[in-house]
């Protein structure tokens, strides 16, 4: 799951608005607003 994790957030950060089709994107948005929004976020 944690490679999964971090080809999630790889794709987040090179094309922000495009899907990975991994399910994980509601986790995805809460570690963003826990970590303060210092990401590249849609």
């Amino acid at each position: 799951m944690g490679l999964a994790c971090l080809n999630h957030v790889k794709m987040k950060r090179l094309t922000p608005y495009e899907e990975s089709g991994l399910g994980i994107e509601v986790e995805y948005q809460e570690a963003v607003r826990l970590h303060g929004g210092g990401g590249k976020t849609p």
